[in-house]
């Protein structure tokens, strides 16, 4: 005879599905909402593996309703009593989702020994295995205006940081890629434009300057906004703040969408490409870069040198797709990883045909004017993507 399933604890669980219950608990602050999750004590305070980090979430008890699960769980796990919505996912653990005050007290139980309020891509990317990342996704698709990408930009630190690369003082001419993404744009004259991810506004202008009728330029940062806006004193260009992660365009309404190096802050591509289909009419354009994902790969993305001298790439984890935590003008920015065949494969079945596909290496000639760009022969930074609806 089968022993009865229990918890660490020694309490039954039940024995038919669902088994138990995640609850998805936001508050909403300032920059938007955050997520709350627990750390679970049985590994110890250090332990960041798999299961180390969740949503409120506890297994059912033999003939106990499931809602009545989802909330004794959260009750015993955080001290929460407050109302609790099913999210849209079926299976043998469902989610639910449940609003907080801003202000509310945590008390945890013995099995957690600390918690910590997230925005949710950084709750995304700490929460593992991938099914606590498909229940928190499918929560933010109930809460209205949830932001899923990090939004970094809006970090003082990042954002002085980044206001000082060449690219944000020279703008376009300051980007080594952009000759070559140039070249992959079509004749702007007459086009309805839309920058995903458009930053300080630099390419937003200079589609004006070259001939576009109009042009919308969105960001999640605020800060790159108003820098935008302070640099731009024409009509016919926009700019709204939008999270990638839920773009919504109105359909067939531009024939251009542009995006430079902003693809890779986003955890759906899928979702993300498909969204950008439909705002282009018949024959549109998309052409985009992103961090190449030799570049995203690695658990450390730095230079190292070899036994014998050279400067090696260290490239890791390459078939290991999803969030990566890396230090970059500030700690703990969340990029997401996609391989080529992954990346190109989205753009196809979000219905476009790819025109064409750089791999960014420096001319000689760009080498020769900028000698800090020879180490960038080693391997490709961004991969450059060209495509046109059907």
């Amino acid at each position: 005879m089968t022993e009865p399933r229990t918890t660490y604890d020694g309490e039954p669980i039940a024995e038919d599905p669902p088994f138990g219950a995640t609850v998805v608990v936001y508050r909403r602050v300032d920059a938007g909402i955050e997520l709350l999750v627990l750390h679970r004590a049985h590994d110890g305070p250090d332990y960041e593996g798999d299961w180390a980090w969740t949503p409120p979430a506890g297994a059912r008890k033999p003939g106990e309703e499931l809602d009545a699960c989802a909330c004794r769980e959260l009750k015993e796990e955080t001290g929460l009593e407050i109302p609790i919505r099913p999210a849209p996912l079926a299976g043998d653990w469902p989610a639910y989702q449940a609003e907080a005050p801003a202000d509310v007290t945590v008390v945890l139980d013995a099995e957690h020994d600390r918690f910590m309020w997230l925005e949710p891509a950084e709750a995304l990317a700490r929460c593992r295995p991938a099914i606590v990342a498909d229940q928190i996704h499918a929560a933010l698709r109930q809460i209205e205006n949830a932001p899923v990408s990090q939004n970094i930009y809006d970090d003082p630190v990042f954002f002085a940081g980044y206001s000082r690369l060449r690219r944000s003082i020279e703008g376009l001419d300051g980007a080594a890629e952009w000759p070559t993404l140039r070249a992959m744009l079509p004749d702007m004259r007459g086009l309805r434009v839309v920058d995903l991810g458009c930053g300080m506004g630099w390419f937003c202008r200079w589609a004006r300057e070259a001939g576009a009728a109009e042009v919308l330029g969105l960001d999640l940062s605020a800060r790159m906004l108003e820098q935008a806006r302070a640099t731009t004193s024409d009509p016919a260009i926009a700019y709204e703040i939008a999270d990638l992660a839920n773009l919504d365009l109105p359909p067939g309404a531009f024939d251009l969408a542009y995006s430079s190096l902003a693809f890779h802050y986003v955890a759906d591509g899928a979702r993300l490409y498909q969204a950008a289909g439909r705002g282009l009419a018949s024959g549109g354009r998309l052409v985009f870069s992103t961090e190449h994902p030799i570049y995203t790969a690695p658990t450390r993305p730095a230079w190292v040198t070899g036994e014998d001298g050279e400067t090696i790439w260290p490239l890791n984890r390459y078939q290991m797709e999803g969030p990566r935590v890396t230090d970059w003008l500030a700690p703990g920015v969340i990029k997401h990883h996609r391989t080529l065949a992954t990346t190109l494969n989205l753009v196809i079945g979000a219905g476009f045909v790819v025109d064409r596909i750089e791999e960014f290496r420096p001319s000689a000639e760009e080498v020769a004017a900028q000698a800090t760009l020879a180490i960038e022969l080693e391997r490709p930074m961004f991969l450059l993507v060209s495509a046109h609806r059907h």
